[in-house]
């Protein structure tokens, strides 16, 4: 649903009168109480249904510090897959975010990213061996 519609929807959901309220039992402090707690429900409802995932976007849609995030998950997992050193991780990260800065980590040709699963599957200028890798 459009989130436009869905405020709309809202919106109009907030200004009618609940089914819980009978007007004439209830007090007026009562009622404005009530529509109170109905409109922060119906606010946290909406919030909740149009949370969208920052990282559930294309590559190259992505800021480059979630791009940063996601190349160190990538390193996490492959160098302790490669039994990789965390200095020699370290280094491979820099040489990473380096290469993101200079915009040679942008595209599809030099990352696979799978923005479903929303994770880097490969970098394909990268090739991990056991306790190496190599960068071209």
């Amino acid at each position: 649903m459009d989130i436009s519609l869905h405020l709309n929807s809202v919106i109009e959901n907030i200004s009618k009168p609940s089914n819980n309220q009978n007007k004439d039992n209830q007090s007026l402090e009562t009622n404005v109480e009530i529509k109170k707690h109905n409109y922060s429900n119906k606010l946290e409802n909406f919030m909740n249904n149009t949370v969208i995932d920052k990282y559930a976007r294309k590559w190259s849609r992505l800021e480059n510090k979630l791009k940063q995030n996601k190349i160190k998950e990538f390193l996490d997992l492959k160098c302790e897959e490669f039994s990789i050193n965390d200095k020699e991780k370290l280094n491979l990260l820099n040489i990473l975010n380096s290469k993101l800065r200079l915009g040679q980590l942008n595209k599809l040709s030099e990352i696979i990213y799978d923005h479903e699963k929303q994770t880097i599957k490969e970098i394909k200028k990268l090739k991990f061996g056991n306790n190496s890798y190599t960068f071209n």
